[in-house]
């Protein structure tokens, strides 16, 4: 999570890569990339200095082109149909798309 809020592109590009390779599905890995992005763990990591989140920095790069990031975006909001939206996956990615909105 450091990595794409503090990496450079590259580095953005391979952590959104690995992230979107094991983040469907996994409610705990989606909370922790949300409260790392709202600042909810600020004990954890530095916030940057403009005030960006990683996905702020995710919606501008996505902007730009970067498929990785706009993978991440949408592996992040992606709703499980098989579930109603009480589902704990289908909840956080409620609140994935309301941070990105």
């Amino acid at each position: 999570l450091h990595a794409l809020a503090h990496g450079g592109p590259t580095t953005r590009r391979l952590a959104s890569r690995a992230l979107c390779s094991i983040v469907f599905g996994e409610v705990t890995v989606l909370e922790e990339l949300l409260d790392d992005a709202a600042g909810t763990h600020a004990e954890y990591g530095r916030r940057r200095g403009d005030g960006r989140s990683l996905l702020d920095i995710a919606v501008v790069d996505a902007g730009s082109g970067d498929a990785d990031a706009l993978a991440l975006l949408c592996a992040v909001t992606e709703r499980d149909a098989a579930w109603d939206d009480e589902d704990e996956w289908n909840a956080m990615t409620a609140r994935a798309t309301d941070a990105v909105a």
